[in-house]
């Protein structure tokens, strides 16, 4: 009996089925991503401090008035374009009667990915762990579990100093005290100081152009 028909395999010149060559392709292309370093990069280790300034959008069924705040940020490269990030905000607001004062103060925890565009430019792409404490002072006091995700643009400055403009989104489900999953947003505008981070050494004998007497 005839066996069942074997699915064709297109070919290229050299006689390479063109599946594994799309194969070998990819798997090239992730290898030169996780090996390159950029021109200009933060070392295994680096800090990165920052502050920010926030405009912080509530969720509807929290019946909050949008409102100014600020905060700061830790982190610790892991790799040139990978970081591990705390993160925390205050932004004071109040009900949307204007007769309660509310404190809210997320508290964040995330990868950060810092991915370069330019020398002086990256696309930042970063989400984790959300703890969200709104204190309504003798009314009542909460805290949220959830999940935020990052997206945003950092320009350097100078060799250690960029500015990040972010925008958040916070996503904390359905708990016991709280009927119904809320999503917050906020747009965060700041300037961040890395501790360690190497700058462009365009000749790669590992003196930063701003100190290289001899670019070759």
């Amino acid at each position: 009996t005839m066996g069942a028909a074997k699915p064709l395999l297109t070919r290229d010149h050299k006689g390479v089925p063109m599946r594994k060559r799309g194969v070998l392709s990819l798997a090239a292309a992730l290898a030169m991503l996780g090996l390159a370093q950029p021109a200009a990069g933060q070392k295994l280790g680096s800090l990165e401090i920052g502050a920010f300034g926030r405009y912080t959008v509530f969720d509807k069924d929290q019946n909050l008035k949008n409102a100014f705040g600020g905060g700061g940020e830790l982190g610790l490269f892991l790799m040139p374009w990978l970081s591990l990030e705390v993160s925390a905000a205050y932004v004071p607001t109040k009900d949307t009667l204007q007769t309660i004062t509310v404190k809210h103060i997320p508290v964040f925890g995330r990868l950060l990915a810092s991915i370069p565009v330019t020398d002086r430019v990256a696309i930042l792409l970063g989400g984790g762990y959300l703890r969200s404490f709104y204190d309504y002072g003798v009314a009542d006091s909460t805290a949220r579990h959830g999940a935020h995700g990052l997206v945003g643009i950092r320009a350097w400055l100078s060799d250690a100093v960029s500015v990040r403009a972010e925008g958040i989104l916070q996503y904390t489900p359905t708990q016991y005290h709280v009927a119904t999953a809320q999503q917050t947003y906020a747009a965060q505008l700041g300037l961040s100081y890395v501790l360690g981070r190497a700058g462009k050494d365009s000749d790669g004998d590992g003196v930063p152009d701003r100190k290289d007497a001899c670019l070759t």
